[in-house]
């Protein structure tokens, strides 16, 4: 006959399998598993904070960043009538994004634009959009007004002080240049 040791080195009778191995396994797991979820909360602090980490689920230390943004910085040939957009890595506060502080602006057709945008470029205006915020995919959405311009170059901008659903701002603003299609 076997004996099976408990989790307080406490010698226990009957074999692999029987009915005391069992309970201390069922034991065993769901003492694992409540130091997990006392982890987690003292990692996180509540269930809220734990909604506002970014996808690996690590806690927001810092601020949020953009991950991916459409059209990508520098592009060119991008559609004149699709929607501008860009993800972030953390939950956002959709108070935080509107048209002041999400904008499209269109550029001086001579402006000179290289791949380090090195030379500051002039503005014509400010192209009228709505925006909007999907949090399920964390993207927000910048809707012109009307069509973009054929061949015409534009920076989309987000503020640095937008903020995560933990209050928590971008570290610094976020700009990406595209041009549109010639036809």
């Amino acid at each position: 006959m076997r004996t099976t040791i408990n989790h307080h080195n406490e010698r226990l009778p009957g074999r692999r399998g029987g009915p005391n191995y069992l309970n201390f396994r069922i034991f065993a797991i769901l003492t694992a598993m409540a130091a997990a979820i006392v982890a987690v909360l003292m990692a996180y602090g509540s269930a809220s904070a734990q909604e506002a980490c970014n996808p690996e689920c690590q806690a927001p230390s810092d601020g949020p960043t953009v991950t991916k943004a459409k059209p990508a910085n520098h592009a060119t040939g991008f559609d004149r009538d699709a929607n501008i957009t860009a993800t972030f890595s953390q939950r956002m506060d959709k108070d935080t994004l509107n048209r002041k502080t999400v904008r499209l602006k269109e550029v001086l057709s001579d402006c000179s634009i290289d791949a380090e945008l090195t030379i500051p470029c002039t503005w014509i205006s400010t192209v009228p959009a709505k925006v909007s915020y999907d949090a399920s995919t964390r993207k927000v959405k910048l809707d012109p007004a009307k069509r973009l311009a054929k061949n015409q170059w534009y920076e989309a901008t987000i503020e640095g002080t937008v903020t995560n659903s933990a209050g928590q701002e971008m570290s610094e603003r976020y700009i990406w240049y595209f041009q549109t299609r010639s036809s």
